[in-house]
Parts: structure tokens; sequence; C-alpha cells
């Protein structure tokens, strides 16, 4: 059952330092929008739906999970990652971002 794609998304362009888990090493991925349940990503490297992470991006971190990848003709990947953990701080960093891009109406 897939999940209603969120409404309040906002480009949001940043870098995310993603580390696989179980594995060694980070890659360096690109974020393209943000919403309070996930991000959509740009890397040079390839990823798998189901992959989970730790993330780094800006002023909050987590864990998240791949739920789609496509690789494009560059040979990059553009991914969905839904957040699977996120800590008090991270959500209310998010929050704020989604705030200040969408104020309430006056």
């Amino acid at each position: 059952m897939s999940r209603p794609r969120d409404a309040h998304r906002f480009d949001f362009v940043t870098a995310v330092v993603l580390m696989p888990h179980g594995e060694g090493g980070s890659f360096l991925a690109t974020s393209v929008n943000l919403s309070e349940s996930g991000m959509l990503l740009s890397a040079d490297k390839g990823v798998e739906k189901g992959q989970r992470f730790e993330f780094m991006a800006g002023r909050f971190a987590g864990d998240c999970q791949v739920m789609w990848c496509h690789a494009t003709e560059a040979q990059d990947s553009i991914f969905g990652i839904v957040f699977t953990s996120l800590g008090p701080r991270a959500r209310e960093e998010i929050g704020k971002l989604l705030a200040e891009e969408n104020p309430p109406d006056e």
C-alpha cells in the first residue's frame, strides 16, 4: 500500500551526507525538495529501494529509508527517502523550514 504524496513539499537544496546502516563509508547527495516526512535526493551513487541510512542535512539529522529510486541518463540516481527516526530537535528544525516556506495566512 502506498502512502499519499505529502502536499507540503517545497524546493530545498542542501548537501546531505548519507551513511549506510551496517556498512562502512558515507557519500554525499543533494536534496531537491523537503516535506515533514521525507526528502527527494540526487546523488552520483546508486541506491536500492529499502536501503536504510543515517543522514545529516544542514540543521537536522536522523535515520531514513529509500522508498523509490531511478537511475538518470548521466548515471546519477534520484531517489525519495522517508524519515524513519527524527529526534525532537530535527522535527523542530524541519517545522521551522516548512513554516518559513509556508507562512500562515494573515
